[in-house]
């Protein structure tokens, strides 16, 4: 087998166990087991090996010496961790993002709303979660600080297994319209201060709704 055929299975090992986990089809606390994944994927235990351990580094899974490897669970102090850096970092990045908006941008978030008010319509919870991840996402981009935007993306993969979790949930789809139209609207009139309020209060109530789910359980 050549480099390129092994680096080719170790990366297609990666990004298929990577997309289970964020799909929910590995679920939090669920153990992986080589030799399942090997057959499931159809490759050697070495690039699944490889995997799992790039997925640790990640902090996807879990690697308990003597027990195994697990899909690592998100915690409370995981969550307010996460939403702490949110509200810092994406805060910022709206505000950078109005003052360097163009119309292409505009153009892009109001397609990313119209496609997300359908989703909401026709109840298509997944299709709404993952528009949701682009077009934060995409605002982040959009504030051209590749540094800034580099670490807002290194968290996304925990924000979407949050967003997963509760794309079930009407009362988070319905905080998250409802903000995600004044947040384009002041993005689209230039409005920076106002911009940047929103992204906040939108971040600060989805962070409250995910206290209250944790002090539920």
């Amino acid at each position: 087998m050549g480099r390129d055929e092994t680096g080719l299975k170790k990366q297609t090992a990666y990004d298929r166990i990577k997309q289970m986990i964020m799909n929910n089809e590995l679920p939090a606390g669920m153990p992986l087991v080589e030799r399942t994944l090997s057959s499931e994927l159809n490759v050697s235990r070495t690039p699944i090996r490889e995997a799992l351990r790039k997925l640790s580094n990640e902090g996807m899974v879990e690697i308990k010496e003597g027990k195994g490897v697990y899909v690592a669970e998100l915690h409370f102090e995981d969550v307010i961790e996460i939403f702490e850096l949110r509200e810092s970092l994406e805060c910022l990045a709206t505000r950078l993002c109005v003052q360097r908006r163009t119309e292409a941008v505009v153009n892009r978030l109001t397609e990313y709303l119209n496609d997300q008010e359908k989703a909401y319509e026709n109840e298509a919870h997944g299709e709404f979660m993952h528009i949701d991840m682009l077009m934060h996402n995409y605002i982040a981009e959009s504030s051209k600080n590749k540094r800034l935007a580099a670490m807002i993306s290194s968290i996304y993969d925990q924000v979407a297994r949050m967003a997963i979790s509760v794309q079930d949930d009407p009362v988070i789809r319905d905080i998250a319209i409802a903000e995600h139209r004044k947040l384009i609207k002041a993005i689209r009139e230039g409005m920076a201060d106002e911009a940047e309020a929103v992204m906040c209060c939108h971040i600060a109530s989805v962070k409250q709704y995910h206290i209250d789910k944790y002090y539920l359980l």
